[in-house]
């Protein structure tokens, strides 16, 4: 069950990712014009749709599916209001973060879960620090979490956690009400059609031009990568144990991934607008 979170939450990671790479590619490759060329999402959930039998574009309308696009599109606008104050996500945190995910992800394969819950706690002391970042610990705050009474306690954001694995639960039953089918794809493949409906909800569009297209396009992957984020962590969060010792690891351990690809698509986006702005 660990490595299968890990797993996951690497696959959702790899999703963002290859938007970015094409685009690092071309960037080397190719003339600045070409950073406008976006990946055409549209065939790929043809294909997709194809693949698994299931209607993304009816997938969509399902209201759990709904509720966690508005999540998605809330933090794209979030992170994109922040990008001018000091709570901004830089380089400096991403590489902290980073460092603890791999620390966090070392302790969890160890078993060690008070471990894993101590670095999560630095892990989410770095997150209140970046404005609209994965924890909206304005509404929720921080709680005091006692692991063992024998051992010092822990400040984290359990009421946000509880409520985001309560909604990824009862999304996943809400989709397998709907399509029964969804429950027998592989996880990966559940990352891919849940990314691509949380896409589909997301506003689209804008002025043409090569600078217009060029921020659209950038604004697109945004759109897609902060989707992949949020679909990885959905299905990840729903194979945790509800019960038991390892339940805060696992969901500590879903949590740091979500962080990590959230933030890597936030200065993706901030650093292709910069090549925009040079055509």
């Amino acid at each position: 069950m660990k490595k299968l979170v890990l797993i996951l939450v690497i696959i959702a990671i790899s999703l963002i990712f290859c938007v970015s790479c094409k685009k690092e590619e071309k960037q080397t490759n190719n003339s600045e014009t070409e950073i406008a060329t976006k990946k055409d999402y549209n065939s790929y959930i043809k294909e997709l749709i194809e693949k698994t039998g299931i209607d993304i574009y009816e997938f969509r309308q399902l209201d759990k599916v709904r509720k966690l696009s508005a999540k998605s599109r809330g933090m794209m606008y979030a992170l994109t209001e922040a990008s001018l104050s000091k709570g901004e996500i830089t380089e400096e945190k991403l590489d902290q973060l980073e460092n603890l995910k791999q620390a966090i992800d070392v302790a969890y394969q160890a078993g060690n879960d008070y471990q894993v819950l101590c670095l999560f706690e630095s892990f989410c002391a770095i997150c209140k620090t970046i404005d609209g970042f994965i924890f909206h610990t304005n509404q929720y705050g921080m709680q005091t979490f006692t692991f063992d009474p024998t051992l010092p306690t822990l400040e984290l954001p359990m009421a946000y956690m509880l409520e985001v694995s309560n909604d990824a639960e009862e999304l996943v039953n809400d989709v397998e009400d709907f399509y029964p089918s969804f429950s027998s794809l592989l996880e990966e493949t559940q990352i891919e059609v849940l990314t691509a409906a949380i896409y589909l909800n997301q506003p689209q569009g804008g002025a043409k031009g090569p600078v217009q297209d060029c921020e659209r396009g950038a604004w697109e992957d945004y759109a897609w990568s902060l989707a992949g984020a949020h679909a990885g962590l959905t299905v990840a969060l729903n194979i945790c144990p509800f019960t038991g010792p390892g339940v805060g690891a696992c969901v500590a351990s879903a949590f740091t991934g979500y962080g990590i690809a959230v933030a890597w698509a936030s200065i993706g986006y901030k650093r292709v607008l910069k090549r925009c702005s040079k055509l």
